[in-house]
C-alpha cells in the first residue's frame, strides 16, 4: 500500500500475516529525514500493539479451549471414578460368595485367589482414577490461574 504524506514522503510498507502476528515488515522511504523516521516508529509502535493483541487473543483462546479440555477430563474421570465404585462393589460381592465357597470346598483356592487378585485390581483401578482426577483438577486451576 502506497501513502502519499503532506512532505511528499513515499513509505511503501508490506506486511504478511502468520498465526495471528505480523511475521514481515519492510519499509522503504524517500528522502531521509525526521519525519519519515517519525513515521517509521509511528508504523512499528502500531504493528508491536498489533502483534500484542494478537498473541493476547491467541493466549487467551487457547487457554480457553485447554479449560474445556480439561473440565471435559475432570467429568469423564469423575464418571469413570462412578463405575469404578459399582465394580469394587461388585467384585467384594464375588470375593466374599467365593470365601464362603472355599469354606465348603466348592471351589478351589486358586479361584478364591483369582476372584480376591480381581477385587485388589479393582481397587487400585479406583485409586488410579481419583489420582488422575487430582491431578486434573490440579491442572485447571493452574490453567485458569486459581
Amino acid at each position: 500500500m502506497k501513502t502519499q504524506f503532506k512532505n511528499k514522503v513515499d513509505i511503501e510498507t508490506r506486511i504478511s500475516f502468520g498465526i495471528g502476528r505480523a511475521t514481515a515488515l519492510v519499509l522503504e522511504e524517500r528522502p531521509w529525514g525526521f519525519f519519515e523516521k517519525f513515521y517509521k516508529t509511528k508504523h512499528l509502535c502500531s504493528l508491536k500493539s498489533l502483534r500484542w493483541t494478537s498473541t493476547e487473543s491467541f493466549y487467551c483462546k487457547s487457554a480457553l479451549l485447554q479449560l474445556k479440555q480439561q473440565s471435559h477430563e475432570i467429568i469423564k474421570l469423575a464418571e469413570l471414578i462412578e463405575v469404578d465404585d459399582k465394580i469394587v462393589a461388585l467384585r467384594s460381592n464375588i470375593s466374599n460368595t467365593a470365601k464362603a465357597q472355599h469354606e465348603k470346598g466348592v471351589i478351589s483356592t486358586n479361584d478364591l485367589l483369582r476372584e480376591l487378585n480381581a477385587e485388589d485390581q479393582a481397587i487400585q483401578n479406583r485409586l488410579l482414577h481419583q489420582i488422575q482426577l487430582q491431578l486434573s483438577q490440579y491442572a485447571y486451576q493452574n490453567i485458569s490461574g486459581n
